[in-house]
């Protein structure tokens, strides 16, 4: 049992360093209990007063349970998935953890439940996890096509490989979790941005949710954002067009989304991870493809 004495100087941050609130403190419980986010916690019986929201996405552990019972190795702080994705030397995906970073908030990063971008179960993933502990990288491999696209525009800029793909098919390909298909590249700067992007459109209505508003709905790999626009005047009509498009690879903990990006279809345009700070910079804003759409779409339709 610990108890603390009630004083004006009295440290209000104490286990696992959650908020104690004073004004929570009765009889039933003396010193007050601490705000960790979604849950109250009773430090004296040493137990929450609510069940765990993300109960269902942890059947084999109790509903009350917190940091998969090991607060020496874990923590939670409030929830959030700050994971951050980069390549190494050998162009392995990396996550790398950010404060407050545990198993869960790494669930929530690649969307958690039975299946993710990658296809690991939650015993997999917990593994890649814990393998995890001394780097504080979680090493996704470079067998996915998200590295190997990486590789192959590496050997295409290198002119080890002939083609070369554009923004549009790259992000289209990826968010269905497909290698890009490579063209000529002179056939790509035959076609222009207009037919680049109606093609990309007539993907886009028929294999996603038109819309989901922001990044924070879509899903690590599967959703896609258009940047960018531009309007032409053509056979009596105008047609809405976009410059840019890129696959989301997650939102950090400062609210910093990713992004894999292609940027042009020429065999030196850059590619790799990008911010959408950087992007937005590059093309313009988030645009939809019609008017009055976010740009943020996802896979899945």
């Amino acid at each position: 049992m610990r108890h603390y004495s009630a004083n004006q100087n009295q440290e209000k941050y104490l286990s696992t360093h959650h908020q104690r609130d004073e004004e929570t403190s009765t009889s039933n419980f003396a010193g007050g209990l601490d705000n960790r986010g979604a849950r109250w916690y009773d430090s004296d019986a040493g137990r929450f007063l609510s069940l765990d929201p993300l109960a269902a996405e942890f059947s084999a552990w109790s509903s009350y349970n917190n940091v998969l019972a090991n607060p020496i190795t874990f923590i939670d702080p409030d929830g959030k998935s700050p994971w951050k994705p980069e390549f190494d030397e050998d162009n392995n995906l990396l996550l790398v953890k950010e404060k407050g970073d545990d198993y869960r908030t790494l669930q929530n990063f690649l969307d958690d439940g039975d299946k993710n971008y990658f296809g690991y179960d939650n015993g997999e993933l917990f593994n890649l996890f814990r393998e995890s502990s001394g780097s504080g990288k979680v090493n996704l491999g470079n067998d996915n096509v998200i590295s190997e696209a990486y590789t192959m525009f590496q050997s295409i800029r290198a002119g080890e490989t002939d083609g070369t793909v554009n923004c549009f098919d790259c992000s289209e390909y990826l968010s269905k979790g497909l290698l890009p298909q490579l063209s000529d590249e002179k056939s790509y700067l035959e076609i222009d941005g207009t037919f680049s992007s109606e093609t990309y459109r007539e993907e886009i209505y028929a294999n996603y949710y038109d819309d989901v508003k922001s990044s924070s709905n879509q899903i690590f790999g599967t959703g896609t954002t258009t940047f960018g626009s531009t309007s032409t005047f053509f056979g009596f009509e105008y047609y809405r067009n976009v410059g840019h498009a890129a696959t989301f690879l997650g939102t950090g903990q400062d609210g910093t989304s990713y992004y894999f990006s292609k940027n042009g279809a020429w065999r030196n345009s850059e590619f790799g991870i990008f911010t959408e700070q950087k992007l937005t910079k590059l093309y313009g804003e988030p645009t939809g493809l019609n008017s009055g759409e976010s740009g943020y779409y996802q896979f899945g339709k």
